[in-house]
């Protein structure tokens, strides 16, 4: 199925993970995103180095120091920040290297997909994310639901690694996200990265799309009239997901309810 462009921009948890990455740079540096296949990105990653924390003889016998590696000939090591002796630097290189990998060995390719890179100020902070290829399904309405992977990382202690699958559906202007049940994998920055273990947990969240599936096509077959929508929304969503987001849903809702009454009305 080929997926329009728009279904491919960042969903609600590449948002979260995103606003993340961005709140935490400090003073407002700029964060800078850079788009195209895995192999295009790789180069402009940057790769980091821990060295002991010191200054002349004097050497901090808690902390080490992270720097910034050179990306072009011309540059010098960047001090980016500091780090207890106990922690574990994972390079934002070994996680894209080993997400690729580990989808490879679960026989999905992201080679020729196009993917979203933001790297905070000095690099610091890192959020990839692209969408799978062939997982996008139909509920039942024409509008496809596009199943992508995000990456979170950080080499300043700032987040824990992360790693989510998520649904991304957009209908018009209206964003309408889901995310896979149980489908976060956070790991500290205390051993190395394998690519069986997450391809592990990769096949393991895979293994629940068919039930997913089934569930959106179910909710897609359920008939809600707008009379039950309003009390469901004033009494459960309100009190949930705060009055915005209530307002949001009843928009939606309705907007998608008026919407198939002129299509059955002009079926008729």
């Amino acid at each position: 199925m080929k997926t329009p462009d728009s279904y491919h921009r960042p969903d609600e948890i590449a948002l979260k993970q995103q606003a993340h990455l961005i709140d935490c740079t400090w003073e407002g540096a700029t964060v800078v995103e850079l788009t195209g296949q895995v192999a295009e990105l790789f180069p402009h990653v940057p790769v980091f180095s821990r060295h002991p924390f010191r200054v002349g003889g004097e050497e901090n016998r808690f902390k080490d120091e992270i720097r910034r590696e050179p990306l072009k000939i011309t540059d010098e090591p960047m001090p980016v920040a500091t780090v207890s002796k106990t922690y574990s630097l994972i390079q934002h290189r070994d996680i894209l290297a080993s997400v690729f990998r580990a989808l490879k060995m679960i026989h999905i390719d992201i080679s020729g997909v196009e993917s979203s890179l933001l790297l905070s100020g000095y690099g610091e902070r890192m959020h990839w994310s692209c969408a799978i290829p062939n997982m996008d399904f139909d509920p039942g309405d024409g509008h496809a639901l596009v199943l992508r992977i995000n990456s979170l990382n950080s080499v300043d202690t700032s987040t824990v690694l992360e790693i989510t699958f998520s649904w991304y559906r957009l209908i018009c202007s209206n964003g309408m996200m889901f995310g896979l049940k149980d489908s976060q994998l956070r790991r500290r920055h205390i051993q190395s990265l394998d690519p069986e273990d997450i391809a592990g947990y990769l096949k393991e969240q895979l293994d629940q799309l068919p039930k997913e599936k089934s569930l959106y096509a179910t909710w897609f077959n359920t008939t809600v009239e707008p009379p039950g929508l309003g009390g469901w929304i004033d009494e459960e969503v309100a009190k949930k997901w705060g009055p915005h987001a209530a307002a949001r849903v009843w928009n939606i809702g309705t907007s998608s309810t008026q919407a198939s009454t002129a299509r059955s009305n002009r079926s008729a």
